[in-house]
């Protein structure tokens, strides 16, 4: 599959010449999902990777920068192709970092003051994900003498759980994620999808032999932050921060799954599903700032596939995510699915209220393709003995139906927001005091609010064109060329 991502590499050249040719060249790239569906994990990244690109074309079109834009998208999915195919440790970590100068370029697209300090933030983020991996990739050198994926080293094996975890935004990093929503949606479709978020994952499943005597604390931790970030979703008014917190949910529900042989349906569906409603996200709210009350019209067919998305991803009986949830123990499995459905509910039922008709376009056309192909990845996750489960999900449907909008869970979806993803630049939530007015809590929230204000202060400074940022980016990635 390597020879298959320079096509998107001269797709970069091809942007930055001309938007109409870069438009041809995305329909004709297409023909590559047939070459790559040997490989599942490709095949997803191209399919994911090219609607995002058609999409933009509706969606930027007439906006300054544009071919900027598509140049750069061009190059992520390269990257993301090249991670994936990547044959020794040197490709992998050099796929790795320029990942991420990708997504600092592509959260910074719009050039307001919030892009800028979203980007940041992520740049601070995936550069200490870069320097844990780098550290991995000395300690692999000194040790063997070459770059090949041989063994994996003790101390590297922490290096490189760090480094993924960080890359996942797992609790606590999850804030350089949800900042993230400040890039154009089309990005937000690619990022959150395939192998930015996802290549953390990936990596651990790739090498989990090497990780099965951490499973139980990788699975821990990783269940910890699905229900954290499944509840602090609960308390979100804005469409693409909600999708941020559910992406979370999915990326910790890669790592319980690393060493499973449901990871690649897991991702796959996830990766499909979760750039469908990105791309009608931004097809039916663009306009509206992304809030949650549109009034749409529950009835239409965008209603219908936001909803079979958001309940797949849930693990509603026979959909999607249920077969894999399915898996597990009942009460953990149960437990999973509710927490998933009270956001997602909460996300279909505030956004189709109304009579409004959704606003259509190319992007409605191409969820309608994807829904249809995340179907196929669902047919490898059926097994049998799943009907107990299924009726037991059934019950709790009503039970989260009714108490999507709890207030306790929304309240403490807030509490879990200031320890875990604090943007404190005033109150959380309404009512905090009635809740924990205790004077020590108390103390310790306006400490966090101070420490998190310095943090913001730092990330703030005045950088020209921010090309500092990509200019260390850069040294990141000569510097560990250098020193492997």
């Amino acid at each position: 599959m390597l020879e298959l991502s320079f096509i998107f590499l001269a797709g970069f050249l091809v942007s930055l010449l001309s938007e109409r040719v870069a438009f041809i060249f995305t329909v004709v790239s297409s023909v590559s999902l047939f070459y790559a569906w040997s490989d599942p994990f490709s095949f997803v990244t191209i399919l994911v990777g090219l609607a995002s690109i058609l999409f933009s074309f509706e969606y930027l079109k007439g906006t300054p920068h544009h071919r900027r834009f598509l140049a750069f998208m061009y190059l992520f999915l390269f990257s993301s192709l090249f991670f994936l195919s990547a044959g020794n440790w040197l490709a992998l970590y050099l796929a790795w970092e320029l990942m991420a100068i990708c997504s600092y370029a592509l959260i910074i697209h719009k050039g307001t003051k919030t892009a800028c300090l979203a980007a940041r933030k992520a740049f601070i983020f995936n550069g200490l994900s870069s320097f844990l991996l780098l550290g991995a990739l000395i300690i692999i050198y000194q040790t063997f003498g070459t770059f090949d994926f041989l063994l994996i080293p003790d101390m590297a094996r922490y290096f490189i759980l760090g480094a993924a975890i960080i890359k996942g935004a797992l609790i606590p990093f999850t804030s350089w994620l949800t900042g993230a929503m400040e890039a154009p949606t089309p990005a937000s479709a690619l990022l959150h999808s395939t192998s930015l978020v996802s290549a953390g994952a990936i990596l651990i499943h790739k090498f989990y032999p090497f990780f099965i005597d951490l499973a139980p604390f990788i699975k821990i931790f990783a269940l910890c932050s699905f229900f954290i970030a499944s509840v602090m979703a609960l308390r979100e008014e804005h469409k693409k921060t909600l999708l941020a917190y559910s992406t979370v949910a999915s990326m910790s529900l890669l790592f319980y799954l690393f060493d499973s042989p449901y990871f690649l349906y897991a991702f796959a569906i996830h990766a499909i599903l979760k750039a469908t409603l990105f791309i009608l996200a931004g097809t039916y709210a663009a306009h509206h700032d992304y809030i949650l009350d549109l009034g749409l019209n529950p009835k239409s067919l965008t209603s219908v596939i936001v909803a079979f998305a958001l309940l797949s991803l849930s693990g509603f009986p026979l959909l999607g995510f249920f077969w894999i949830k399915s898996g597990e123990t009942l009460i953990l499995a149960a437990a999973m699915f509710l927490v998933s459905l009270l956001h997602s509910a909460k996300y279909h039922l505030r956004s189709f209220s109304g009579g409004v008709q959704p606003r259509t376009g190319i992007g409605t056309r191409l969820a309608v393709m994807m829904t249809a192909f995340s179907l196929f990845f669902v047919v490898g996750t059926f097994h049998s003995g799943t009907l107990f489960y299924g009726l037991v999900f059934l019950i709790l449907t009503p039970i989260g139906l009714k108490f999507c909008d709890y207030h306790i869970l929304n309240r403490l979806g807030g509490v879990l927001q200031i320890l875990f993803s604090p943007e404190m630049n005033g109150e959380p939530f309404s009512g905090f005091s009635d809740i924990l007015n205790e004077d020590w809590f108390y103390s310790l929230f306006e400490k966090l609010k101070t420490l998190n204000s310095n943090f913001h202060s730092r990330l703030k400074s005045s950088v020209s064109n921010d090309v500092a940022y990509i200019v260390l980016a850069l040294i990141i990635l000569v510097m560990g060329v250098i020193i492997c």
